[in-house]
């Protein structure tokens, strides 16, 4: 089980100089809310899970604003999984996407059993997904719950008219110093062990992760020595590219009515490659 703190923590991503502070984010999803209620309803779920004690960093009106509580879940499902293993099979999804971080909820299934990774099936529906830790129970096409997911949350706060509707909202669950040279590890490719040395603000848990201006995220996968505070804690890269393209169409006419089509194809990717067709008609 993992409860957060200074530890060894594996992730994906790409950071800046080793140490650095880090944000462990927790989730980006879309959300309404209204100035005279503290509830807040999440309607979609762009990466992550929302957590128990996560603070906004965007999205509302009011400063230090966190999720106090969830209040109803809309990721449902069935699934079915075997005692002395960590890996569910979900069979059908009757609403909502499961992601890596949210936590598990149902008859037969283990307390604080968290989604850890998606092996199979099609992203956050149906499929093959890993647990945190091996089942004592077995369970055959049980309905289950995921929380941190779609559904409503309590505020710690009211927020500021006017209310708002599909509104970008990003938590964060964790503000910690971050090391990954100490042991000639690196953040550019594959999985790395970092280690937290300092913890300012909340707990690291499994579905965290950090983020670069690069566009790489490193995701928490597992715990080594942190179990939510100082230690290390096991990461994994994801890399994520921006690709540019740029089309050149020419029409030339000439005397003899032949029409020359000339396309260049630019492609940016760290290099420029150009590839160029030409096509000609003529006609009598």
């Amino acid at each position: 089980m993992f409860k957060g703190g200074v530890g060894v923590y594996q992730a994906n991503a790409t950071i800046p100089s080793s140490p650095a502070t880090l944000k462990a984010y927790s989730a980006e999803f879309t959300g309404d809310y209204t100035s005279t209620s503290t509830t807040l309803s999440v309607t979609k779920i762009t990466r992550g899970a929302l957590s128990i004690g996560d603070k906004i960093e965007s999205g509302l009106t009011v400063a230090d604003t966190y999720i106090v509580s969830q209040l109803s879940s809309e990721v449902k499902y069935i699934g079915t999984w075997y005692a002395g293993t960590a890996t569910l099979h979900v069979i059908t999804v009757e609403s909502g996407e499961i992601y890596v971080g949210q936590i598990v909820s149902g008859s037969n299934i283990d307390e604080h059993t968290t989604i850890t990774a998606q092996v199979g099936g099609k992203s956050g529906q149906e499929g093959t997904y890993l647990l945190s830790h091996r089942q004592s129970r077995s369970g055959k096409k049980v309905a289950l719950l995921s929380y941190g997911g779609i559904g409503t949350y309590a505020l710690s706060s009211y927020q500021g008219a006017p209310d708002a509707s599909n509104v970008n909202i990003i938590t964060y669950g964790a503000e910690v110093v971050v090391s990954w040279s100490y042991n000639g590890g690196s953040l550019t490719s594959g999985s790395t062990t970092v280690l937290v040395s300092e913890v300012m603000f909340g707990v690291m848990k499994i579905g965290q992760y950090f983020k670069s201006s690069s566009g790489h995220t490193s995701f928490v996968i597992g715990m080594g020595t942190g179990v939510g505070n100082i230690g290390k804690y096991i990461l994994i890269l994801i890399h994520t590219y921006t690709y540019s393209y740029s089309y050149i169409l020419i029409l030339i006419h000439t005397h003899t009515h032949t029409c020359s089509y000339i396309l260049i194809h630019t492609h940016i990717y760290s290099y420029i490659l150009i590839h160029t067709q030409e096509h000609t008609q003529c006609h009598h």
